[in-house]
């Protein structure tokens, strides 16, 4: 019977690692961000939970995913663009939103993408 790979503290230190470096690209150091190795209550792979109040993320890589290298890398870029859009995310999200704050989140993005582009 073969052993399901499941991620592990290696495959955690590249996910952070390629995290980090795509919280440089996209500027997002503003961000007091926490990572987590942990099993999820789902099958995704990784997430990403955002508080734009305090600028405060959590992102996590699942235990119990089977993954590879190149897996990792991708499941860190997917996550840090879900923060990346978080502002924008939560203000559309919001039931009262006024159109200066959604002015506010796509003034910020644009200037992101500006320096990245």
């Amino acid at each position: 019977m073969l052993k399901e790979n499941k991620t592990t503290k290696k495959d955690f230190d590249l996910f952070k690692k390629e995290c980090k470096y795509f919280i440089d690209i996209f500027e997002l150091n503003n961000y007091k961000i926490y990572f987590n190795h942990k099993v999820f209550d789902n099958e995704d792979a990784a997430n990403c939970v955002v508080d734009t109040t305090s600028y405060t993320a959590w992102l996590s890589l699942n235990k119990e995913q089977t993954a590879n290298n190149e897996d990792i890398k991708g499941f860190a870029k997917h996550e840090v663009i879900h923060l990346l859009l978080g502002r924008m995310s939560n203000q559309g999200y919001a039931r009262f939103i006024s159109k200066a704050e959604i002015e506010e989140a796509e003034e910020e993005l644009t200037r992101k993408l500006e320096k990245i582009i």
